[in-house]
């Protein structure tokens, strides 16, 4: 007999409980915007937005807004691969999608916390 399993994505990240539930708070606050566009069941509003990445490769300069799910486990990120890890994209992309860069360190990291969740 065969037997398979069906994954529905990774397998679940290990994360701070505390500090991902404050995360999940500073995600949706109006405060960093993250939720005007990664919103509902798939962290996406479907919309396609100039977030200001386009590289001469590129030959648009709006992007579809990803889906959020499994983020925690999908680097690097950026349509290019520009950033390694979710917390160098917290920290370089200020402005250009959700604001971040008045964050502090442990509010950063509560906030990767929260997205390794998703």
């Amino acid at each position: 007999t065969s037997f398979v399993t069906q994954m529905k994505g990774p397998p679940p990240m290990r994360v701070d409980k505390a500090m991902a539930e404050r995360g999940a708070k500073l995600f949706a606050s109006k405060e960093t915007a993250c939720a005007s566009c990664h919103s509902g069941s798939s962290y996406s509003d479907g919309a396609v937005h100039d977030v200001k990445s386009k590289v001469k490769v590129d030959e648009l300069a709006s992007f579809n807004t990803p889906s959020l799910k499994y983020v925690g486990s999908t680097g690097p990120y950026f349509h290019d691969g520009r950033y390694a890890t979710l917390n160098a994209l917290l920290r370089n992309s200020d402005g250009t999608m959700g604001h971040t860069k008045h964050l502090s360190d442990d509010d950063l990291r509560a906030l990767e916390e929260y997205l390794k969740t998703l």
